[in-house]
């Protein structure tokens, strides 16, 4: 442990230095928070879609709830892809 607290400072710089940024995202898929690995948007679409449907299926989530979330899903990107388009 240094005993100059200048010393301790230059130490947390270090570590922050050697930390990798995770990449920006865009609109070609979705990065993962703390890994920064790039999905694909085909893979995040089928996972969720996939999800959705599991959930309703084991009932999880009653089927009526689940069209509903999947209803307003479609909503929210259809607004959001003619806001970008604009």
């Amino acid at each position: 442990m240094p005993s100059h607290p200048a010393a301790a400072t230059k130490a947390k710089e270090s570590v922050v230095e050697e930390v990798p940024a995770p990449a920006a995202p865009s609109g070609d898929g979705y990065v993962l928070p703390l890994v920064g690995v790039r999905l694909p948007s085909t893979l995040v679409n089928v996972g969720f879609w996939g999800g959705l449907a599991g959930v309703a299926v084991v009932g999880v989530v009653e089927l009526p709830v689940a069209a509903v979330i999947g209803a307003g899903v479609l909503v929210a990107r259809h607004q959001s892809n003619k806001k970008q388009s604009k």
